[in-house]
């Protein structure tokens, strides 16, 4: 992994609010921000759109689209060469 991609990932995870968005993408496979909104009830919808686009800048999570809601799921290949690499 390019030394680049690890410190854009080491920036995501050093936010408290996108550590705890990161677990919970990697707990259920695949989470709509919506969810994620009821989950951390104290992070408006606007906060949690800005946070799942610095995780998926880093390429920590990829954006699904299905139908008209979008769902992330983690980045499994960036996710474990990134625990690999540390």
């Amino acid at each position: 992994m390019e030394i680049e991609q690890m410190v854009k990932i080491h920036k995501a995870l050093g936010d408290r609010t996108r550590y705890l968005i990161m677990q919970s993408v990697i707990k259920n496979k695949s989470i709509c921000p919506g969810m994620l909104c009821e989950e951390m009830q104290n992070v408006a919808s606007s906060t949690m759109s800005h946070h799942l686009r610095l995780l998926a800048d880093s390429g920590l999570i990829i954006p699904e689209k299905q139908g008209t809601y979008i769902f992330y799921r983690p980045n499994q290949p960036i996710v474990d060469l990134f625990f690999q690499d540390i």
